[in-house]
């Protein structure tokens, strides 16, 4: 610093003769120094950096047609959740402003257990229920605690691709399992391999939308029982189902207590609320909580006391109701744009369950090309390609139609055909 009177107090300029010479020994060691070579995880992890990086727009501006995975934020009571919040920060005890459980608030833990008691019909110990940052630090939490490196992982193929991404970088060997009318397809029962964990998402399959029917749920039970396996049964829009009443969940109807069942609130909530939970076996409740402490020791505290009162007063479920309404009505809604002003080439699935509709595609198509031309228009297209585990899903697109009205879908989907 250099003081001019009068003047103040300046940054100096320094020039090259009054800056420190760094030694032209360290220079030389430097550059003769040998590259580091990244572990191998860190190098699978850098190839998944790119895809990343695509999203990453996403974060920062408002859902376009036909961006996927999002619920209807705008239809979401604000106003109300910020009279709650505000009530919670009036009443949360000083003491609570410190570190707390990493299994999370008691009082939250009591609160999804009797919603998903009344709604779910899952019964579970207030200790095998943990919460998490979302779902996704769950699928991290488990894949740590229950498998060791090289052991083999089953998942659907096309499937989540947060789950492949977490299971491929937790060193596992990941198998991807072929999708038909009724779910995921099983091994013969001949196959030898014995998998340590078995993942997937019965209520609405990722990304097809397709539910995973009685009978199926009953073999895979019956296969992980064979195999000494568990299984993580993601339910992250297990509440939207249109044509009928949902399926009981792998978690009821097992009597073997090798489900580990997960849930989030990113979806019947809102995402930047990054609050989830694991339902986990006696046998691994201690381990996955001091796996929790390790990570990020628990979730913020103001948080978990608003949601509790947001679901022990009613307002939880109710908002599921509305939003259940609302996504039958604008899944009909895509369906229907599908079969006005789209060609047969290109047609949507009627959506059953869940956020998005599956369009087809041909074969011939080049989809690099639609997506670019679709964005110039204001629409996002998501590839099924890019849920792919093992085996290419064929050609098509992911549609997510939740956050959009009637309508804005048949508005988007009619400008859709005319670029086809």
């Amino acid at each position: 610093m250099r003081a001019k009177p009068g003047s103040g107090t300046f940054v100096a300029d320094l020039r090259p003769s009054e800056r420190a010479a760094v030694p032209r020994a360290a220079v030389e060691r430097h550059a003769a120094r040998v590259a580091i070579v990244p572990a191998r995880r860190a190098r699978m992890l850098e190839g998944a950096g790119s895809t990343l990086a695509e999203l990453r727009y996403r974060y920062d501006s408002p859902p376009k047609p036909f961006r996927i995975g999002v619920p209807a934020i705008a239809d979401f009571p604000l106003a109300l959740w910020r009279r709650i919040v505000a009530r919670a920060h009036r009443r949360i005890p000083q003491h609570a402003l410190g570190d707390s459980d990493p299994a999370g608030l008691p009082q939250l833990r009591q609160a999804i257990i009797g919603y998903l008691s009344a709604f779910r019909g899952i019964k579970c110990e207030p200790e095998q229920l943990i919460l998490t940052a979302g779902s996704q630090q769950a699928l991290d939490l488990l894949v740590r605690v229950a498998t060791d490196p090289g052991d083999t992982v089953l998942m659907e193929d096309p499937g989540y691709i947060g789950a492949s991404g977490c299971f491929r970088a937790a060193g596992v060997r990941l198998k991807g399992l072929p999708i038909d009318a009724e779910g995921m397809c099983l091994p013969p029962k001949s196959w030898r391999s014995h998998p340590r964990l078995i993942y997937c998402t019965p209520s609405s399959q990722m990304p097809l939308g397709l539910p995973m029917t009685y009978a199926r749920r009953e073999a895979l039970l019956a296969f992980a029982e064979q195999h000494s396996a568990w299984i993580i049964e993601d339910d992250y829009d297990g509440e939207y189902r249109y044509d009928s009443r949902p399926l009981p969940t792998l978690y009821s109807i097992c009597e073997t207590g090798r489900v580990i069942y997960l849930g989030t609130f990113s979806k019947t909530l809102f995402p930047g609320l990054r609050i989830g939970y694991a339902i986990v076996p006696p046998e691994l409740v201690e381990a996955v909580t001091v796996m929790r402490f390790l990570t990020s020791w628990h979730l913020p505290a103001l948080e978990q006391h608003a949601l509790a009162e947001f679901i022990e007063s009613g307002d939880f479920a109710r908002h599921v109701r509305r939003s259940r309404a609302r996504y039958r009505e604008r899944a009909q809604a895509i369906f229907e744009a599908g079969k006005r002003w789209l060609p047969p080439s290109h047609a949507i699935a009627s959506p059953a369950s869940g956020l998005n509709a599956l369009m087809r595609a041909p074969g011939t198509e080049n989809h690099e090309r639609r997506i670019r031309n679709a964005a110039r228009q204001g629409i996002e297209l998501s590839p099924l390609a890019m849920f792919a585990v093992e085996r290419d899903p064929g050609p098509g697109y992911v549609l997510g139609f939740a956050p959009f009205d009637p309508d804005t879908i048949w508005k988007a989907v009619r400008l859709l055909g005319e670029l086809i």
